[in-house]
Order: structure tokens, then C-alpha cells, then sequence
């Protein structure tokens, strides 16, 4: 639908949308940020490639999947949250991605294709001790680091949980939306994340 449209530097997706198709997005180069709306449960393949300018990307928690290279050539895309609901990842999805240093998969079953490309070399993989990703960074000798809990450090933001699922990062705002899901803003970076009771 926006295929090419490179001076596009912004863009609202109606909660009407509820998947994001192949390749609708690729060529945005100008495109800096966009926020998945709770509507969305798929992002197709190749959605963002060539996104050169997109440096910031909300994933809600009502995505499922997300396809082949969708993230492909985000050069300029730096780290990226990949919520609990992330049942599946295909292949390449950030390739080209030269400053992508930090991704955290919160989903510990989450199925990521087996390839050593579907990760950058240098990015850091936050995850679950035991979970898929701590098993991809094994197979593929890169770099792990287990997400903690928030009972080890800032159980008092959370009084009615005894576990919360964030990256051991300063947590500067807190936003309870449902009895499971809770918007956290971790490194300046807004995210939705599952809650266990």
C-alpha cells in the first residue's frame, strides 16, 4: 500500500488494520517510527525492508508472528522489544539491520527460524534462562543476557504480582491495562508486556 513512498516520515495505523501485509511498507526510508496498533496479529514479510530511518517500533501484544526479513535493511534501527503474544519469527527479519545491538524476546517458547542470519552477530539477546532464545544464542554463539524478574529489584511498583516479565533496566512509568498486560516504559522505550499472577 505505501510501497516506495520514501518521503513518508510518519504514519497512524487504524485499529481497523488487522494484519500488516507483505512488503507494505518497504522503500519508507524516511519513515522514522510507527506503533502496531492492538489490532494488528501479523506483520508479513519484508513489511519494513529498506526502512532506513525507522528507529523506533512498538510492537503491541496482540501480534502473533512475524514474517520472513520483515525488518529487513532497518539500518538505522537500534534495539527492538519482541512481546510475549510472538509465537513465531521467520526468516531473516533483521537482516541488514548494521545497528541493531539489543533485541529481547519476552515469549520464552517463542520459534525462531533456525538460521544463524536471523539474528545479527553483534546484537545482544535478552530472554528467559531456558527459553528458545537463550537456546538460538547458544547454537549460534551469541551474545545472552537473561531478563530478570522484578521481584529481584522493584516489587513494590507491582503489589497485586509476584512476577514480571522486563529487562533489567530502570523502569521509569508503569501503566496497568488489564489483570495481564502492563505497559512499562523501559529505556525510554514504551512496551507492552505480559503479566504472571
Amino acid at each position: 500500500a505505501f510501497v516506495g513512498c520514501s518521503s513518508l516520515t510518519s504514519i497512524i495505523i487504524p485499529d481497523s488494520v488487522t494484519s500488516i501485509g507483505d512488503a507494505a511498507f518497504e522503500g519508507c526510508s524516511s519513515l522514522a517510527s510507527i506503533t502496531i496498533p492492538d489490532s494488528v496479529t501479523s506483520i508479513g514479510e519484508f513489511a519494513f525492508r529498506g526502512c532506513s530511518n525507522l528507529i523506533s517500533i512498538l510492537i503491541s501484544e496482540s501480534v502473533t508472528s512475524i514474517g520472513g526479513g520483515a525488518f529487513f535493511g532497518c539500518s538505522g534501527l537500534t534495539s527492538i522489544i519482541i512481546p510475549y503474544s510472538v509465537t513465531s519469527i521467520g526468516f531473516n527479519p533483521f537482516a541488514d539491520c548494521s545497528s541493531l545491538t539489543s533485541i529481547t524476546i519476552t515469549n520464552p517458547d517463542c520459534e525462531l527460524y533456525d538460521d544463524q542470519t536471523t539474528i545479527p552477530d553483534k546484537a545482544v539477546i535478552h530472554g528467559f534462562a531456558g527459553s528458545t532464545a537463550e537456546q538460538y544464542a547458544q547454537r549460534y554463539n551469541r551474545s545472552f543476557t537473561p531478563i530478570k524478574y522484578a521481584e529481584e529489584f522493584q516489587l513494590d511498583l507491582f503489589p497485586k504480582f509476584n512476577q514480571v516479565y522486563f529487562m533489567d533496566a530502570p523502569v521509569t512509568s508503569c501503566t496497568i491495562l488489564t489483570p495481564d498486560i502492563a505497559t512499562y516504559t523501559l529505556d525510554n522505550q514504551k512496551t507492552k508486556l505480559k503479566i504472571h499472577a
